[in-house]
């Protein structure tokens, strides 16, 4: 398992390094100044190699993401088996079967408990240990509680599913309400940096060249047109879809 790592860690590196070379090399061409080329070119490799580094973290917290979206629509699911007297089992497969991104995760549950021969808790109890998310741990113990305890009362089982279904969609929609009124001003803050703020560098480069003889190069001010502003704005548009709740984007 440590070489495995190791070996992990050398490519990232080695990526990282390509990208810092190969920045290094545009922007030393582009700025006609060494020293801003290498200052770049090692900036650039130290972006890449963290991002390369928080990936894998990133992709899990995409994945618990997605879980938590789906995981009111697979309670109502349950809920509606459990009142129509369907077995615990069957209700999971139901969702398991099913288009929901979640559906993966009921999944493997099944195939702990048919394949490892786990019980249908401890099958529960390992999706919580793995995904790592509060909703999740909070939501698999009233599902085992369930299990356990309210076969007898099927009717409160199920109606005890649904209110903790409903309690998640009232969570989403006050972040959904929550996340309206900052969408302003990232929309404010994309105007600014796809359109004012390279309107007012182009005014800079006229009137600074017939009045304060600035010195800009016909190679510097392409590099900032074609290539600085509309990174800047897919910058912005990421960090936008980053703050932006799946449930609302996915």
């Amino acid at each position: 398992m440590p070489g495995k790592k190791n070996m992990i860690s050398e490519k990232n590196f080695s990526h990282a390094l390509l990208c810092g070379v190969l920045a290094w090399f545009v922007l030393t061409i582009a700025t006609e100044n060494a020293l801003f080329g290498l200052a770049s070119g090692c900036t650039a490799f130290l972006a890449a190699l963290a991002a390369k580094q928080l990936l894998p973290f990133l992709k899990e917290k995409k994945r618990i993401a997605f879980i938590e979206r789906d995981l009111p629509f697979a309670l109502m699911s349950i809920s509606i088996d459990l009142g129509l007297n369907i077995a615990f089992e069957k209700a999971i497969l139901n969702i398991a079967e099913s288009n929901l991104k979640i559906s993966k995760e009921f999944k493997r549950i099944l195939l702990d408990a048919k394949k490892k021969g786990m019980s249908i808790p401890s099958s529960l109890i390992a999706f919580s240990e793995r995904t790592k998310s509060t909703l999740v741990k909070r939501v698999v113990l009233q599902l085992n509680s369930i299990y356990i305890y309210g076969a007898r009362e099927a009717s409160q089982s199920s109606e005890a599913v649904r209110r903790l279904a409903l309690e998640i969609f009232s969570a989403q929609k006050a972040e959904s309400t929550a996340f309206s009124g900052k969408l302003v001003v990232f929309s404010l803050m994309f105007i600014a940096v796809s359109a004012v703020i390279p309107a007012f560098f182009q005014s800079f480069i006229i009137v600074g060249s017939m009045v304060l003889q600035l010195e800009l190069t016909a190679a510097q001010i392409f590099f900032a047109i074609a290539i600085l502003f509309p990174a800047l704005d897919i910058f912005v548009l990421a960090y936008i879809k980053a703050k932006t709740p799946v449930f609302l984007r996915d």
